[in-house]
């Protein structure tokens, strides 16, 4: 039900059962990028904007490779990056 992306690792922090994966996307791979650009969500030197991902900690995540994530438009938090705080 909700858009598959691939993206590059950048880092892994493992949390017990679960992990937070950091990446990023450029548009348009997924619709949460729109609301990120009205939010006024800032972007990497890339053009991109930077993502985390909270996963089972059975992913095979690993940095500087790739992962497949499946997107819930619902289930996606945007956080102000320099106040932290929540957008949408």
């Amino acid at each position: 039900s909700g858009a598959r992306v691939t993206a590059a690792v950048e880092l892994v922090e493992w949390h017990g059962a679960e992990a937070f994966v950091h990446f990023a996307l450029a548009d348009p791979q997924w619709t949460g990028a729109d609301v990120a650009a009205e939010a006024g969500i800032p972007r990497d030197g890339r053009g991109r904007i930077p993502m985390v991902a909270r996963v089972d900690a059975a992913s095979d995540a690993a940095m500087g490779g790739e992962i497949e994530l499946t997107v819930e438009p619902g289930a996606v938090h945007l956080f102000d990056g320099a106040t932290g705080e929540r957008v949408s």
